[in-house]
């Protein structure tokens, strides 16, 4: 989605908790603003966390197959060139 589309649904919901609230005039605006601000910052935050958990995950995955070939060539009997046995 958008962060235009974001800060619609936000401002509509914090409409709404101002409808069920029956909040002041004063106090709506703001519940609606916080809606428009929070809601793109929360799903942006969220979207910026989930690749570096990705990225974090690919990192491990990758270093464990290198470990893996890492300790199969060890136990072929490579010392020699440079692996020992780990």
């Amino acid at each position: 989605m958008s962060l235009l589309a974001l800060a619609l649904a936000g401002g509509v919901l914090g409409l709404a908790y101002a409808f069920i609230r029956r909040a002041e005039p004063e106090r709506a605006l703001k519940y609606i603003v916080a809606g428009a601000i929070g809601l793109p910052l929360v799903c942006v935050t969220a979207s910026i966390l989930v690749k570096i958990i990705v990225f974090l995950i690919a990192v491990a995955v990758i270093a464990a197959i290198l470990y893996i070939i890492y300790v199969f060539l060890a136990e072929r009997g490579l010392e020699g060139h440079g692996f020992r046995r780990p």
